[in-house]
């Protein structure tokens, strides 16, 4: 089947296939197109300059080779012409021209571009604004600005055909500056109105955006004029994880967590703090500390109870308010140890690992110094072994009556007075 075949059949398929992100935030690495005119009257040649060439291999291939093109209209449904192009081996393309239906409703239309040499090199999506034509009916939508997970209806008179038991109603919710930036989603029914509901998501920028929606009714497509709508500057996003860790003290009764996470995406407004809060499963009192500026950076949490333990969590904050919490860290013990260096596995014998790792400094036991015994290494397995642990006064710690034949990943803490420091996984896994 050659491919232009396959990229029709994929774009009726998409009307039946159920909500669909049409993009993804790789696509920031994709080569990308620019089109000369981006407007003009249905039937209008553009210009498409791929900013990285299309060059066939000169070599023998019974494969299609060379640039393609599909020409596809925002609004769900319609016509969608493909062109092909450069078939001969040792060619190269830099620019391809692409004529607009001549029947092309007015509106937003996309113009993806596929570079199909043995792999497919997909460039970013370029949109053409169809200008003119004849008034096409109006939809409605709920709202036409919002923050990031606002729910937009949309709706529209769509019914099916004589004969026919269902019509379907299409929308697209899509950026003009990032056409990448897009989603789409569809209902089916027997009108006469029909509803749809998109949400702008996490990953929409503030900016401009469009939304264009179609009544598919069997071989029959109605388009329907196209609505702005803006996404506006909201609180920050949560930060995408939290890392907590003892610091060192010398105090009988408290010591400091140090929170660690992510810059977060601040939704069209400067972050200006960040708060981490850390709480104790087992008595010890909530705390909290602050940093002050728009990149993350590492919070001390000041006086939190020594021997307890805490999960810590951070929020970001701009002018437009506070993001969700972030998933909380995992648990540590106030006035622990610090984390050891990852461990390195040697397989001594059948069922038997060397778990190896850089002892601690006096620096590294925060304030109280290790005791017996000084470290564990724990040993588990991803496919059905059974766990094992071991002790010892420093590296190595040799771990015995593994099951043979399986796959096993070890840990080391440390021990002090005030309790476990937090395991420290190593980073591949070995088969004993």
């Amino acid at each position: 089947m050659r491919l232009r075949t396959v990229l029709a059949w994929i774009s009726v398929c998409s009307l039946i296939a159920g909500p669909a992100v049409f993009a993804s935030p790789a696509d920031a690495a994709m080569p990308t197109i620019s089109l000369s005119p981006g407007s003009g009257p249905a039937g209008t040649t553009t210009n498409i300059t791929l900013s990285v060439p299309c060059k066939v291999p000169n070599t023998p291939s019974n494969l299609d080779r060379g640039v393609y093109v599909r020409v596809q209209p925002a609004n769900p449904g319609g016509p969608v012409p493909n062109q092909e192009f450069l078939e001969q081996p040792g060619q190269s393309l830099s620019h391809v021209f692409v004529s607009i239906p001549a029947d092309a409703a007015a509106g937003h239309w996309f113009i993806y571009v596929s570079c199909f040499v043995g792999s497919v090199v997909d460039y970013v999506p370029g949109l053409f604004l169809v200008t003119g034509g004849p008034p096409l009916p109006a939809v409605t939508v709920s709202a036409t600005s919002g923050q990031v997970g606002t729910a937009i209806s949309v709706s529209g008179p769509c019914s099916p055909l004589p004969g026919s038991p269902f019509a379907y109603f299409a929308v697209d919710f899509f950026s003009t500056t990032t056409p990448s930036n897009g989603l789409s989603n569809e209902t089916l029914g027997n009108g006469p109105l029909q509803h749809v509901v998109v949400k702008v998501p996490s990953t929409f920028p503030p900016g401009p955006y469009r939304i264009a929606a179609s009544c598919f009714a069997y071989n029959n497509v109605t388009t329907f004029a196209e609505k702005a709508f803006t996404v506006v500057a909201g609180p920050p996003a949560a930060p995408a994880w939290v890392q907590a860790r003892p610091a060192p003290t010398t105090s009988k009764g408290v010591g400091p967590i140090v929170v660690t996470y992510p810059t977060p995406l601040n939704r069209g407004a400067a972050i200006t703090k960040y708060t981490a809060t850390c709480a104790s499963s087992n008595g010890g009192v909530a705390r909290s500390g602050i940093h002050l500026g728009a990149g993350a950076a590492p919070i001390t949490v000041a006086n939190a109870t020594l021997r307890r333990t805490y999960r810590c969590t951070v929020r970001a904050a701009n002018v437009k308010g506070t993001s969700p919490a972030a998933p909380t860290s995992g648990a540590i013990i106030v006035g622990a140890p610090a984390e050891v260096g990852y461990p390195h596995l040697t397989e001594v014998q059948k069922g038997t690992l060397r778990v190896s790792f850089p002892n601690l400094s006096a620096a590294g036991a925060n304030g109280s110094p290790l005791i017996t015994p000084k470290y564990t290494a724990i040993c588990k397995s991803g496919d059905g072994g059974i766990t094992r642990a071991a002790t010892g006064p420093g590296s190595p710690i040799v771990v015995r009556s593994l099951t043979a034949g399986k796959n096993y990943w070890c840990a080391v803490f440390a021990h002090n007075a005030r309790g476990n420091g937090v395991p420290r996984w190593s980073s591949w896994g070995i088969y004993v």
